[in-house]
């Protein structure tokens, strides 16, 4: 991965990079060319660069080899630096939103269709955590969102749920 820094960066790059941003909305989103998992991408000295760490650099300086650059706002497109923030890798892991194709639509929630009830789990490390199971989807939800600030020391999604 690159080291971004902004005294890398031509005043031609900078402005280049702003003409692709649509600013008219709180997510400020790429609209030029993006990678296989979504992420705006440019070309910046002959190298592929992410939008979002080039955002981040321009904003806040240095983008850190080692850390990520992760979205509070979990949009892959936006490039506003009040979304972004420098975290681990097991941080970003910890800020996913739920996985596609989760029938209950809530992270760590899913249905148990042995026992008829919700089964809360939670995923740390690659460890399933097991919350118990319920009979209503809310308790279950309730339930996954303590087990997770309980184990997870960057949950943003979930901080003040609970």
């Amino acid at each position: 991965m690159i080291i971004l820094r902004r005294a890398d960066m031509s005043d031609k790059d900078i402005a280049r990079f702003w003409t692709k941003v649509d600013k008219s909305c709180d997510c400020w989103t790429w609209q030029a060319g993006t990678n296989s998992q979504g992420y705006g991408k440019m070309r910046l000295r002959g190298k592929i660069v992410l939008a979002h760490r080039l955002a981040y650099a321009l904003a806040y300086g240095e983008c850190p080899a080692g850390l990520q650059t992760d979205h509070i706002c979990h949009n892959t497109l936006c490039v506003n630096p009040a979304h972004l923030h420098l975290v681990t890798n097991q941080q970003n892991s910890e800020n996913r939103v739920a996985r596609k194709g989760s029938k209950s639509g809530i992270r760590g929630v899913c249905w148990d269709t042995a026992r008829n009830k919700w089964r809360v789990y939670v995923e740390v490390k690659g460890k399933h955590y097991y919350g118990g199971r319920y009979n209503d989807i809310h308790e279950a939800e309730q339930a996954a969102i303590e087990l997770r600030n309980k184990l997870m020391t960057n949950n943003i999604l979930d901080r003040g749920k609970a």
